[in-house]
């Protein structure tokens, strides 16, 4: 059975414009790219579900642990271990003592916050919890066999005014806030997509709203962290460019282009692990060319030099996609010596 691509295909994309919405774009691009491209990992997450694990709930949470808090964690504490390394070749400005590391590890831990370098791996923290919450909410649904067509809509609408109260009140749980709930209606919406969508997309709708969109981005912005009314109106808007992507990755049809954004969409974990410490190789050239001082290599995400987020964007992709190969190689080594053992 041919394999569908469409969500690895669109995770590619969307693993792209997070790393060009870092680095330094112009301001409209950004605009455009910060109304969908994580809300559509999120709708992703939802469409990918499997339904068998209603069954197996235990199963489900190991699943996610495995696959979101234990990447989060070891690369935090990787990370953390590097930090006073990466502050004394000027990568970060300040050094950690004894108290700073261990309110890092406590944090890391239960997902409270990571290191610099890894700021996008706020999504890890937020998949996890909103995949979690949705799970559960789905599973009642199914087990007590409510009208789906009546109560999966209650349920993204329930979110989103969780979404809304969290924003704009004093309630504060542990790792919990408005984008968790948030990033829940998406996965919801996720599933719904693929239960109810059309039996063919259509790339040519698919286009249109993503035009559509680009006008709105021209006067409008906004993001996973809105507040208040603003989540209503930020969690249509995104849907659109939702709808619009996953409907244009139909006509990607040349098979050379599918198998680029197939591999790199197999490879998400790793451009959001390293795009960060990528744009500083480049931060660290321009550099030498325009012999700034060292300590600009601080400046995050970018250097604030002209207009060269495609340079940036380039290398934030590329060299995670070469550490990749590089780790995949050194383990194939390792195993192959270990059986000759």
């Amino acid at each position: 059975m041919t394999r569908d691509l469409t969500i690895s295909i669109t995770k590619a994309i969307c693993i792209i414009l997070m790393v060009i919405g870092h680095s330094g774009c112009p301001e409209k691009l950004g605009s455009w790219i910060y109304y969908f491209h994580m809300p559509c990992f999120f709708v992703c997450s939802g469409f990918l579900f499997k339904e068998k694990y209603f069954s197996e709930p235990k199963q489900y949470v190991v699943n996610k642990v495995k696959g979101l808090w234990w990447p989060f964690v070891k690369w935090s504490f990787i990370f953390l271990i590097l930090h006073n390394l990466f502050a004394k070749i000027h990568i970060y400005d300040t050094m950690l003592e004894g108290g700073d590391i261990l309110t890092n590890i406590l944090s890391i831990l239960i997902m409270i916050d990571s290191e610099q370098l890894l700021g996008g791996f706020w999504f890890l923290k937020q998949l996890l919890y909103a995949s979690i919450i949705s799970y559960f909410s789905l599973r009642c649904i199914i087990r007590y066999d409510l009208r789906q067509d009546i109560f999966l809509p209650m349920l993204i609408l329930l979110f989103l005014l969780l979404a809304f109260v969290f924003s704009i009140s004093s309630i504060r749980i542990p790792t919990i806030s408005s984008a968790t709930m948030l990033s829940s209606a998406y996965f919801v919406f996720g599933y719904c997509y693929r239960k109810y969508r059309f039996k063919k997309d259509n790339w040519l709708l698919g286009l249109v709203a993503l035009l559509v969109l680009v006008v709105i981005s021209l006067f409008f912005t906004g993001s996973m962290f809105v507040v208040g009314t603003d989540i209503f109106i930020y969690f249509v808007v995104s849907l659109i460019g939702c709808f619009g992507l996953l409907n244009l990755v139909s006509a990607i049809k040349m098979r050379c282009v599918v198998d680029i954004f197939d591999y790199i969409g197999g490879k998400t974990l790793y451009i959001l692990v390293f795009h960060f410490l990528a744009f500083k190789l480049v931060t660290l050239l321009f550099i030498g060319i325009y012999d700034f001082p060292i300590e600009r290599l601080s400046e995050f995400p970018v250097i604030k030099l002209g207009n060269y987020w495609i340079v940036y964007s380039v290398v934030g992709v590329v060299l995670p996609l070469i550490i990749w190969e590089i780790v995949e190689k050194s383990k194939k080594h390792i195993k192959t010596l270990c059986s000759f053992k």
